[in-house]
């Protein structure tokens, strides 16, 4: 496979690439999460609001998906000059597709205990019953309630497989010689770019948001890891849990 770590090692020899791209583009998602936010509250500065920031807080579920563009055009850069495209690091082929969908229930039930986890660390912060502000945050229109439950959803999950558990850990195993130090990477990455879904400046808001998020991506990584790499699992599953958040938060919690 051209994206296995053995292959992509041998790769980055042969051709004498540079590790520094694929570093570089770790904090990528986080950076460009916090510049979506920016944009959105300029937007809706122009348009008459007069508390643009606090008021861009709520459409995360909707910018977002300029997060997703432009890491995909990044991504699309980088396995360029590997001579690969997205196809290659999806991996999915009519021969594997079978086994990947048979493993979305195992892939659901073995994140459960992560997601409970996540749960019940967050109850100190905000108390039983309690809505932490990144969904009470959302009050959106009809319009972009129905895309941020529906597109978004997609979108985002499928960015966020691709980027971090079909590219960088592969490389980072790679670059490391290990796929627990890879993997321990991209956990660090992936759940720090939550403090910026939205950015919040609030103490309790981004300790909870960063152990909540810290205890799922490092649950997804790890059955990624151990389950064989279904990288359409793990798309499919953390796609149900972004987008029972959005319809919860969209259609029923905050309404």
């Amino acid at each position: 496979m051209k994206s296995a770590p053995a292959a992509l090692r041998i790769q980055y020899s042969d051709r004498n690439l540079s590790w520094w791209p694929v570093l570089l583009f770790l904090p990528a998602r986080a950076l460009l999460s916090f510049l979506a936010q920016i944009t959105t509250a300029g937007i809706l500065w122009a348009t008459g609001d007069m508390t643009p920031w606090e008021s861009s807080r709520g459409w995360w579920t909707v910018y977002g998906t300029l997060t997703d563009a432009g890491c995909l055009v990044l991504l699309v850069l980088l396995l360029r000059r590997e001579g690969l495209r997205l196809r290659d690091v999806f991996g999915l082929t009519r021969t594997n597709l079978g086994p990947q969908l048979r493993a979305i229930p195992v892939y659901l039930l073995a994140l459960l205990p992560a997601v409970a986890a996540a749960s019940l660390a967050t109850l100190p912060f905000y108390g039983p019953g309690a809505l932490p502000p990144q969904v009470t945050a959302i009050h959106l229109p009809v319009w972009a309630a129905i895309y941020s439950s529906t597109l978004w959803p997609v979108i985002w999950a499928f960015t966020e497989a691709l980027v971090y558990l079909g590219f960088l850990l592969p490389r980072l195993q790679a670059f490391t010689g290990s796929a627990w130090k890879g993997a321990a990477i991209v956990v660090c990455f992936w759940s720090a770019q939550h403090l910026v879904i939205p950015f919040i400046p609030d103490g309790t808001y981004l300790i909870s948001r960063l152990l909540s998020a810290l205890l799922v991506t490092a649950g997804l990584t790890l059955t990624f890891v151990l389950l064989r790499r279904r990288l359409l699992a793990s798309t499919a599953v953390h796609w149900l849990s972004d987008a029972s958040t959005a319809i919860l938060a969209a259609f029923v919690l905050t309404r």
